[in-house]
């Protein structure tokens, strides 16, 4: 909340202006402290913290500008929905009045001096490194919120905080927990093994029609056919103009006067008309070249419009006809995504818009569009049985796998194996490797060295990961020195620490989530579309 209001005050036009800082104390006194109790009617209950219709509203907003910035273009109504965001933000203060109603439980308090000093402290509020009451009430408006809302919130956050600071506070980690830590992130290994592409164990899937329909019924999306679409389309660039535009001293005297902002030297003083001359007469014929070419494709859409046909009204414009046969939309290379999207919004028949990228303008007529379908199964049953033993083929590798690894034991080693089963895998010696990750080729396989490091000498496994079976036998454990656990032991401890603390605030929430009651309003819920 202070974060957004600190980063959003670049954005602001206003002036900063000064007051006295001892003003501050004087808020709870002006604006009360009800701001700190919910209403009757709440969003949603957690204990007695109440979740008011307003605190969700806020909350929504700023998610849905949240993603709106991120997605950009993709952005839309039907996103947000299938992204739950209208639960994802009730969750969210559901969590935050857990933490509150917790706070309350411990006994800890927040004082309005508190409350003041946090407001006093935030550069947003400040002119001239000072309070100011009226600052204060406009960059609250201008992000939404009005003085009681702000200063409930701020309380709010900083009673989670203070109980985040108790609980965290309370875990420490000793020199004998941090040396079995550093033991256990140090040991290194090696092993012998071979990898196969889990792909390989495709064909290896138990596959029958029964198991094929169920899998395409599930997974009926995979399936969907891309639209197609057919189109003749002239592409008409400003320079093609340019040629024949005609500039007079009037249209140059014009423009330099319209657009003085372009002709500033350096040190911010306007250059005179006599040293930019050339510079304004080819802007003017680049605009004048501009507004001629568009002028000239909406008379070639209106022709075309009036039934006249594309091809031999292009030629009457001089323009070049280029044709696109049944294309799917990623394979559109040719054009910017921008014409591709317009062109795919046509129907078959139509004419597009004129479509302006960068400096050039499209015109489209399309032939043809065939639109995204699911074929029915016995049309595609090749293709569902592709997409299903792929699916499968993971499962399939490791039933392989099983079966190597008793046959491997049995035979004393993966060489062995190999050679009995007649087999033409490349059996391999890694490097030595820690926890972080096993370097196979140009891939870290870090579930093979956990899983490697976590057996004895001798032991033969498997894993999947990476897309890759393998398979290997560990070869080597070794500790790490005296000397490198002690340093380790020194830079883990704080790291350590960090996150101890992090695991036992995780699990305090959890439990606490499991005993406090939490209603939900289901009239308001409703109500908030």
């Amino acid at each position: 909340m202070i974060g957004t209001i600190q980063r959003n005050i670049k954005k602001l036009s206003f002036v900063l202006w000064l007051i006295v800082a001892a003003f501050v104390g004087t808020i709870f006194l002006v604006w009360g402290r009800g701001a700190f109790t919910g209403g009757a009617n709440y969003l949603a209950k957690v204990g007695d913290v109440e979740i008011l219709p307003q605190d969700y509203q806020r909350a929504y907003m700023k998610m849905v500008d949240f993603y709106r910035n991120m997605m950009k273009g993709q952005f839309s109504n039907e996103l947000l929905k299938a992204m739950h965001v209208k639960e994802q933000v009730l969750n969210m203060l559901i969590n935050k009045a857990l933490i509150l109603y917790a706070a309350k439980r411990e006994g800890l308090v927040v004082s309005p001096m508190e409350v003041a000093q946090a407001i006093q402290s935030i550069d947003a509020f400040k002119v001239g490194g000072v309070f100011n009451k009226d600052r204060y009430v406009r960059v609250l408006k201008l992000n939404g919120y009005s003085p009681v809302e702000f200063e409930r919130e701020l309380y709010q956050d900083i009673m989670r905080k203070k109980l985040e600071a108790t609980i965290k506070l309370s875990v420490v980690v000793d020199d004998f927990e941090a040396a079995k830590y550093a033991k256990w992130l140090l040991e290194k290994g090696k092993i012998d093994y071979f990898t196969a592409n889990v792909l390989d164990f495709a064909g290896m899937v138990d596959v029958n029609d029964k198991k094929l329909k169920e899998f395409y019924l599930k997974h009926r999306e995979l399936f969907r056919t891309q639209p197609k679409i057919s189109f003749l389309y002239v592409k008409v660039n400003p320079s093609q103009f340019i040629k024949n535009v005609m500039v007079t001293d009037e249209d140059v005297k014009e423009y330099y006067r319209e657009n003085q902002d372009l002709f500033v030297d350096k040190k911010g003083n306007l250059e005179p008309l006599s040293a930019v001359k050339k510079e304004v007469i080819q802007k003017v014929r680049e605009e004048k070249a501009r507004k001629e070419a568009l002028r000239a494709i909406k008379r070639f859409r209106n022709a075309v419009v009036k039934g006249e046909d594309f091809v031999s009204a292009a030629k009457k414009f001089g323009f070049s006809v280029e044709e696109v046969p049944l294309t799917e939309k990623d394979k559109l290379k040719q054009l910017p995504a921008p014409v591709v999207d317009r062109i795919f919004a046509l129907k078959a028949n139509d004419v597009s818009d004129v479509i302006k990228s960068g400096s050039d303008f499209y015109l489209v007529k399309v032939k043809e569009k065939v639109e995204s379908r699911i074929p029915p199964f016995e049309e595609i049953r090749w293709k569902v049985e592709q997409a299903y033993r792929e699916a499968n083929a993971a499962d399939a590798a490791k039933r392989w796998a099983e079966d190597f690894v008793k046959k491997a034991k049995e035979a004393g080693g993966l060489e062995k194996a190999c050679k009995a089963m007649g087999l033409k895998y490349q059996v391999k010696t890694s490097d030595y490797f820690t926890r972080r990750g096993v370097k196979i080729g140009d891939e870290t396989y870090r579930a093979l060295a956990m899983e490697a490091l976590s057996r004895k000498v001798g032991d033969v496994g498997f894993v999947v990961e990476n897309g890759k079976l393998v398979v290997f036998s560990l070869k080597e454990k070794k500790e790490p020195s005296k000397e490198e656990l002690a340093k380790a032991v020194k830079e883990l401890k704080p790291r350590l620490l960090v996150r101890k603390r992090d695991e036992v605030w995780t699990q305090f929430l959890t439990d606490l989530k499991e005993r406090v009651e939490i209603k939900i309003n289901k009239r308001l819920w409703e109500s908030m579309g």
